[in-house]
């Protein structure tokens, strides 16, 4: 794979800012959790940052995890496909609305297998107040079926 430049690197943070900002977060699930992550720990698309202070980034984390800017381009690589994929199909439909996110749906259907595949967009920061809810209910729930 061919060393990423700094004004790709800068290309892909935005576009992939612009998917996590303006309703294309269905696209990160074309990859794995762990995989997403990679990408938000990378490209940060969640953030709003200037050229300059996005390659002082790339640097600085480049040199903490040296393997995560080519598991992170691959993951990119993979959604970007996905994004092209998706948009062919929504030229070739006359720019019917629905089109984009139908063709994306299919991407994450399974083959013929009969399997079915649960997919997940993974935020780049844990919602604690979120998660604090979902114990509180689960633990309220509980409670209520043993008194029962």
């Amino acid at each position: 794979m061919p060393r990423l430049s700094n004004n790709i690197y800068i290309q892909r943070h935005r576009f992939l800012r612009k998917a996590w900002t303006e309703g294309l977060q269905s696209l990160f699930a074309v990859l794995r959790t762990r995989q997403q992550q990679d990408v938000h720990t990378y490209y940060r698309p969640d953030e709003q940052l200037s050229d300059q202070e996005l390659i002082a980034y790339r640097s600085s984390i480049s040199k903490t995890d040296p393997s995560l800017p080519q598991r992170a381009s691959r993951s990119f690589l993979r959604m970007q496909d996905a994004f092209d994929t998706a948009y062919e199909a929504f030229e070739a439909a006359d720019l019917n609305e629905h089109v984009f996110d139908q063709k994306l749906r299919e991407l994450l259907r399974p083959g013929t297998s009969g399997k079915v595949r649960v997919t997940a967009i993974a935020r780049p920061e844990l919602d604690s107040k979120r998660l604090a809810d979902a114990f509180v209910h689960r633990v309220r729930r509980q409670l209520d079926e043993e008194a029962a």
